[in-house]
């Protein structure tokens, strides 16, 4: 008889390690490689930084200035 992996694996068991980068390394390693030999910043270092200064000031106005469930129901009664 025929069983699946879905079958014969027990539902505790750890799944295995998902494969990929971390799209947060390059703030946490931050070093001299973030700079061309001009000391200027690449345009894609610019939008990375500008997509990760968005996404913080949203965290901190969510879960660290206010009520992270008041703010989620007041923004449904406001549509």
């Amino acid at each position: 008889m025929y069983h699946s992996l879905s079958e014969t694996r027990h539902p505790l068991q750890p799944e295995e390690q998902e494969v990929g980068i971390d799209p947060l390394s390059s703030y946490s390693n931050k070093s001299a490689g973030d700079s061309n030999k001009n000391g200027r910043r690449t345009s894609s270092t610019l939008d990375s930084e500008g997509t990760f200064n968005s996404y913080r000031k949203e965290w901190e106005e969510l879960f660290v200035n206010n009520n992270y469930l008041a703010t989620i129901r007041q923004k449904g009664i406001n549509g």
